[in-house]
């Protein structure tokens, strides 16, 4: 595209000069003795032909950003992209950018581009669901730990994004966002409303399906592996949703070898119900009994309501073979103590629940560190000797 009228006086190079100078340039950005040096002089030279003002009209930039105004230009052709949903040029524009030194110049241009990056991903997913989303209640249970569960993944890693926040008020992040939010609604709500549907004709967990109920993790999970003489790190986790353990597992099996399952959570899905149901014998002994105007969780016919009635529960069962800490001593300490009789190490964290209860936001930014913390508490259960964890949530 033809440079501004203003512009044409400056001097140009040959173009047989055109490739040294572009490797040059490059060379410039990518060198770390020089890349400070390339930004300052290419903001000087910006701001002195006033190029941000007299390029604003321009759309075929080229492939390089040589100034910073571009960067800026690139992104709002981007959005304009798939505002007119055409996301094949969008995505060309995203991945021509993956490495350009103004990017990952300063919070907000960071937050842009992931935005731009996580949208388009989002779109795609929500376009491209397979499995039948009319199947009965134990399909749509598997289709959505095999496959939905992404879309869920890419909104909250897009809210995620939106929760760091960003110092500009910036018209096309906003576009993109109202956008993403429409589509993934679209979406998911028609296998929500299924959904709910199926449990109304069919009951919760319905008969026959192949995947375990939370009050069996203990019994057909946990006491096998201690019945083998495993030593069995036993984390709960509160509010681990589906797609979050899946992140999880993928951390894991860097250094572990790891197993996923499917669990029809407990009714009504709340922790302390939830929590109830991952002890011993569940099955049978977990009971909702009415005590005034209360409705108590109990196990064994004995209050279940809090983590030391649980705790004193599961160790009528397993007596001083079983111990419990929460997560964040077990993660802090540098040599945290556990007795070589421990066989089962109960881990508690409700970090989620509690962030989430208090901020949503606060719950987003929240969750990476979690999954980290959750990785270096398996770790440290390996290096004390416990030879299988089980992670388990509630809900």
């Amino acid at each position: 595209e033809p440079l501004p009228k203003e512009l044409h006086h400056i001097p140009m190079a040959n173009l047989s000069a055109k490739d040294l100078i572009f490797d040059l340039c490059n060379d410039l950005r990518q060198h770390n003795d020089y890349r400070a040096t390339y930004l300052e002089t290419a903001a000087k030279v910006e701001e002195e032909y006033g190029l941000k003002e007299r390029c604003s009209h321009m759309r075929k930039l080229g492939m390089r950003d040589t100034f910073a105004f571009e960067e800026r230009l690139f992104f709002t052709q981007a959005v304009d992209f798939v505002l007119a949903d055409n996301l094949e040029d969008a995505e060309k524009i995203t991945k021509g950018r993956e490495n350009s030194v103004w990017r990952n110049q300063n919070d907000d241009a960071k937050v842009r581009w992931d935005v731009l990056k996580t949208v388009l991903e989002l779109i795609t997913v929500a376009r491209n669901l397979p499995g039948d989303q009319n199947a009965n209640l134990t399909g749509l249970v598997g289709n959505y730990a095999n496959h939905w569960r992404n879309l869920d993944r890419c909104y909250r890693e897009l809210e995620q994004i939106m929760a760091r926040g960003f110092t500009e008020d910036d018209a096309g992040i906003n576009k993109l966002v109202i956008s993403a939010r429409k589509t993934y609604r679209a979406a998911m709500d028609p296998i929500q409303a299924n959904f709910i549907n199926k449990v109304k004709e069919e009951g919760w967990a319905p008969a026959g399906s192949p995947f375990l109920r939370n009050s069996q993790i203990f019994d057909k999970v946990v006491k096998p592996l201690l019945d083998a003489n495993e030593r069995v790190g036993y984390m709960l986790l509160d509010s681990l949703r589906m797609e979050l353990g899946v992140e999880l597992g993928k951390l894991l099996e860097q250094q572990f070898t790891v197993d996923r399952k499917t669990v029809w959570a407990q009714l009504p899905t709340y922790t302390e119900v939830g929590m109830a149901s991952l002890m011993p014998e569940a099955a049978s002994q977990l009971k909702m009994i009415v005590q005034g105007d209360t409705l108590v969780t109990t196990l064994g016919g004995k209050p279940a309501t809090e983590p030391k009635t649980r705790f004193a529960y599961l160790k009528g069962f397993w007596g001083d073979r079983c111990s419990d800490m929460e997560l964040d001593t077990l993660t802090e300490l540098k040599k945290p103590k556990v007795e070589d009789k421990i066989r089962l190490l109960l881990v508690r964290s409700y970090e989620l629940d509690s962030t989430a209860h208090a901020s949503t936001s606060g719950a987003l930014n929240t969750l990476p560190g979690l999954l980290r913390k959750v990785q270096q508490g398996v770790h440290r259960l390996a290096e004390m000797g416990f030879t299988k964890v089980i992670i388990a949530t509630d809900h």
